[in-house]
């Protein structure tokens, strides 16, 4: 809930235990609270990544593109992610 109620737009991906019941449950809390009154479309996007690279390499397109842009991920994921994030 704290990203959701920090403003977070975009959240990317990858499942793998122990991430994946907080993404999860972010999309739970998305789709019930950022979703457009009149239009009923998202404002916000959540894209399961093929693997943690994609992920976290999606979560930085979309700070370049300037939105909040999350991932989470697990202890070999985050050595996977090290690069991009580099």
């Amino acid at each position: 809930m704290g990203a959701m109620f920090g403003g977070v737009t975009v959240v990317a991906w990858y499942p793998i235990t122990p991430s994946s019941s907080l993404c999860e449950s972010l999309i739970g809390y998305m789709k019930k609270y950022r979703m457009d009154k009149k239009t009923g479309k998202a404002t916000f996007a959540i894209v399961q990544a093929e693997d943690e690279i994609a992920a976290i390499c999606s979560a930085i397109g979309a700070s370049y593109a300037g939105q909040l842009g999350v991932t989470s991920s697990s202890g070999p994921g985050i050595a996977l992610k090290g690069e991009a994030l580099g």
